[in-house]
């Protein structure tokens, strides 16, 4: 049940759901391409570190890039361990700084469904709605966070 829409930058977080079922929801939005937002590609998690993901969904038909680019830096997320606060203008200001990053993503975006991956589950505590926002400003494209929601 593929609901693609043409001109969407979709985002999801994996926060309280299972490797199977982020790969459900990219397939149910009809997403050709994840795009993985983290600094560092690894979890705790079982299948979503980059190499068991990027192999979930290579077999459903799913291409995965990695750009550390997009993520939070090391002494972002230093400090919010330290202070309990994410510097969101911090966070900004790098991302604008990651042209190379920016540049490939946006044309990722203008060429198929593309999805930015990260933790959170709420976008909006998450730095990929600034990913996202950037991106919709570049491409004229949409911006729509898949609802994380266990099957």
């Amino acid at each position: 049940m593929s609901k693609k829409r043409a001109g969407t930058i979709y985002t999801i977080g994996y926060e309280g759901i299972d490797a199977a079922r982020v790969v459900e929801l990219l397939t149910q939005n009809g997403v050709k391409r994840l795009i993985d937002a983290r600094y560092r590609p690894g979890s705790r998690k079982a299948g979503l570190s980059k190499t068991p993901l990027s192999a979930a969904l290579a077999e459903v038909g799913i291409d995965y890039t990695h750009d550390r680019g997009l993520g939070t830096p090391p002494e972002i997320m230093k400090q919010l361990r330290e202070e309990g606060v994410y510097d969101w203008d911090a966070y900004r200001e790098f991302l604008l700084s990651q042209t190379d990053s920016l540049e490939q993503a946006s044309e990722l975006a203008k060429q198929e469904a593309v999805c930015l991956l990260c933790y959170e589950a709420d976008a909006l505590e998450c730095h990929r709605r600034i990913v996202a926002d950037e991106l919709a400003a570049r491409t004229g494209l949409s911006v729509e966070h898949i609802p994380v929601v266990a099957a």
